[in-house]
């Protein structure tokens, strides 16, 4: 029964395809031989991917598509959906859910690691809500000289992203505090 088993494990994995290395995560697993797209504007209407080799001109030693820059097929997947989800227009405010678009072909998306409430903060401050009332309480609050629950040492986390053709283009990355923020 064991060696049954282990030998269906190999034979579903190597019906996932390669197995190697995940970049993001670090762990021996299928890698994904295309990533999904991120959508919305800045990207075109198909989409756009952030890791795409999909020509035979991106071979590199004897590796074609996803092999050139390993993730797994679940962390290709989940970071997709996360920044899809960052990337996300509130429906009422019809601003980003955590993103600030600076130009037609560039947008910043943030977060923290952990609950807090420094990524709305970000956006009021840039991004100000629809109401009059709401942006001036924002613009006001640095003047109240109160601590914020925003000032804390939560890991924050930030990238431009822009758009070239069907591809994603980093165009800036950056790692402070919230506090820092």
């Amino acid at each position: 029964a064991w060696w049954t088993a282990r030998r269906e494990s190999e034979r579903q994995a190597a019906a996932a395809g390669p197995v190697g290395l995940c970049l993001v995560t670090g762990a021996l697993a299928p890698i994904a031989r295309t990533h999904p797209a991120l959508r919305g504007a800045p990207f075109p209407g198909t989409g756009a991917k952030l890791a795409a080799f999909d020509k035979d001109a991106f071979t590199s030693q004897s590796l074609d598509q996803g092999a050139n820059a390993p993730v797994s097929e679940p962390a290709a997947r989940k970071y997709t959906a996360a920044l899809n989800a960052l990337l996300e227009r509130d429906q009422a405010t019809e601003r980003r859910r955590s993103a600030i678009d600076l130009d037609k072909e560039s947008v910043v998306v943030f977060w923290t690691r952990e609950k807090s409430d420094a990524p709305a903060f970000v956006l009021d401050i840039f991004s100000p809500p629809p109401r009059d009332d709401d942006a001036a309480r924002v613009a006001q609050s640095v003047w109240t000289g109160r601590a914020s629950r925003t000032f804390d040492p939560t890991p924050f986390y930030g990238v431009t992203l822009g758009v070239n053709s069907a591809r994603v283009v980093v165009r800036d990355w950056f790692e402070t505090t919230a506090a820092k923020v």
